[in-house]
């Protein structure tokens, strides 16, 4: 069913790759697919059948424990974020209110889960998150991280326990037939892509990475193949 959408972020240690040494700071998948692009370039995911439009406004956030429901468009949409550990959280938006344990997979024959355990595992630490209304946006959070929502706007911003941003929305989450979310990209983050486009897992999935992550640099060019040569 296309259904609920679901944000999973990592602010810290991520796994290694060929290309970073951490995922950085911010690793995700939306709904059933990833949705962290460079600005201007959204990337759509599935998205809710009852709900067409974009979140234009957060009406409530109220926490109780390690999860937070949320309230938008004046009771129209419903959304949850749900703390796992210290800078590990989910992030759900669904028109029902009905939040599944895991994301719906793209297709039937997709049977890996985006996470390894349920919310309520024991495996995690469950911090008790706050969330606090500063009149102009609610400010959620826990000892390791600090999510920002803007009352008017309904765009997010997620900063570490250093108070770095580390995501930001340039515009708040679409949902129609397919869902958009359109990140800021900053100066020290770079959008890199794989050569096997189709099957790559590369920042059209996973987002952009942060300069300090990279490993290794480029050294050879091969396409376009007018342009082939060593950096």
């Amino acid at each position: 069913m296309k259904k609920s959408e679901f944000l999973f972020f990592k602010l810290g240690k991520g796994s290694n790759t060929m290309k970073v040494k951490k995922a950085g700071a911010l690793l995700l998948t939306m709904a059933i697919a990833a949705s962290t692009v460079a600005t201007g370039a959204p990337l759509p995911t599935f998205a809710a059948e009852t709900f067409s439009g974009q979140l234009t406004k957060v009406d409530s956030a109220v926490a109780n424990g390690n999860v937070v429901e949320l309230s938008f468009n004046d009771g129209a949409v419903e959304g949850r974020i749900t703390f796992l550990e210290d800078g590990i959280f989910r992030y759900n938006v669904d028109p029902t209110g009905n939040f599944s344990e895991y994301a719906t997979p793209r297709s039937s024959s997709h049977t890996a889960t985006i996470q390894a355990q349920s919310d309520d595992s024991d495996i995690y630490s469950h911090p008790d998150a706050t969330a606090k209304d500063l009149g102009t946006v609610f400010e959620i959070s826990t000892n390791g991280t600090k999510i920002v929502l803007d009352k008017a706007t309904a765009k997010m911003t997620v900063k570490n326990a250093a108070d770095k941003v580390v995501m930001s929305e340039n515009e708040a989450l679409t949902i129609g037939s397919t869902t958009v979310q359109n990140l800021a990209q900053a100066d020290d983050e770079y959008f890199l892509l794989g050569d096997n486009r189709p099957e790559s897992k590369d920042s059209s999935l996973v987002g952009p990475f942060k300069e300090a992550d990279l490993i290794s640099k480029g050294v050879l060019i091969f396409w376009p193949l007018n342009q082939i040569g060593l950096y």
